[in-house]
């Protein structure tokens, strides 16, 4: 875990606003240009503290840059932990093991990381919790000290929601963390999610049982594809529906509210129930949807994903990861229920793709 830590700050980075950035916020091209910040938030802070200067200068978040303008960050030194806080990240990372935080692939540059459900993926979204960022330095071999580009502390380039579980991809240089972004701003990178849903999505069998969504988020053009792997009938659900789903863009909660959207959201997702309730009663004449269940958690998973490594010899990388023991239960145990009503007698099980 301390192989990461040094008190000595990492150079200084640069960069000069092109002609295309010219008339944007400081924060937002900050936050695209700078692995070690990543998003827009993370700038408002690094402006804050000083560290994200426009011409050496210190300005407000609020700044529009112009073309030329040369944009500075100091990132901070991964300075060594007390011991107390060292104690405290140890059985967070024990913790986290015990819920199946692994490490899936690494090499010099980038890694991918199972996310165990129930924490944040980048540090600092919570300041009360730790994240999986603050567990990595005890998963991951830290690149060369001398490497020009290595990053100070390994870096998660997406995130995965609280409640979800599943690989994340994280990188270890600033030249991976660059190449990376670009690949995912580019739609580039495939992700491959597992989930149970309650009911039966609209797809037409002579597709394979394929679904392309297209709903705005946000405001913004959003994509997804779902396959239906098999639908088992449910005694109080009507239908328990496990599925294969991609998101061809990357808007935040895309695919539970691309899920809901259809009447059919994502067993255990609490917080879109309402709106897939919504969405079954304006189409009319659909079954009304039962309670919310989420004592078992959200049953959506990432296990999949493929991307070009950054060092073009590498070629492909691919990474997938088996689901979760909860998945298999519960169709189990809803077949069994379905048995004991009789409603097998009347439905049968549809597996409508085998599983790759």
């Amino acid at each position: 875990m301390l192989a990461w830590h040094s008190d000595r700050p990492p150079p200084r980075l640069h960069h000069t606003v092109t002609e295309d950035e010219s008339g944007a916020r400081l924060t937002r091209v900050g936050g695209s240009r700078f692995a070690p910040l990543g998003t827009k938030s993370q700038a408002e802070h690094a402006v804050r503290r000083g560290d994200l200067l426009v011409n050496g200068l210190a300005v407000e978040k609020s700044r529009r840059v112009q073309q030329g303008d040369v944009l500075q960050l100091q990132p901070p030194a991964a300075a060594r932990p007390s011991e107390k806080r060292l104690h405290a990240r140890a059985r967070f990372v024990e913790h986290l093991r015990s819920q199946g935080l692994r490490v899936l692939h690494e090499d010099e540059a980038v890694a991918v990381v199972f996310k165990p459900p129930g924490i944040h993926t980048k540090a600092g979204s919570n300041a009360k919790f730790a994240a999986l960022e603050d567990a990595l330095t005890a998963e991951l071999s830290p690149p060369p000290r001398d490497a020009p580009d290595a990053l100070p502390l390994p870096l998660a380039l997406h995130r995965l929601d609280v409640p979800v579980s599943g690989l994340c991809l994280v990188a270890k240089t600033r030249s991976a963390a660059v190449e990376l972004g670009r690949q995912f701003a580019a739609r580039e990178v495939a992700k491959v999610y597992h989930a149970l849903l309650v009911g039966r999505p609209p797809v037409d069998q002579a597709c394979g049982g394929r679904l392309e969504i297209r709903a705005p988020l946000q405001g913004q053009p959003a994509a997804s594809t779902l396959e239906v792997l098999s639908v088992t009938p449910h005694a109080q659900w009507g239908h328990l529906s496990w599925v294969r789903m991609s998101p061809l863009t990357g808007r935040t909660h895309q695919l539970r509210l691309h899920a809901a959207g259809l009447g059919c959201p994502i067993v255990g997702d609490d917080l879109y129930w309402g709106h897939a309730a919504a969405a079954r009663r304006s189409r009319g004449g659909a079954e009304a949807l039962p309670p919310v269940r989420a004592s078992g958690g959200l049953f959506l998973q990432s296990c999949g994903v493929a991307f070009a490594h950054p060092d073009p010899q590498r070629g492909l990388v691919q990474v997938m990861v088996g689901e979760a023991p909860k998945f298999g239960a519960l169709r189990a145990r809803a077949r069994s229920g379905a048995q004991y009503h009789g409603l097998y007698g009347r439905t049968l099980e549809a597996r409508v793709r085998p599983v790759a």
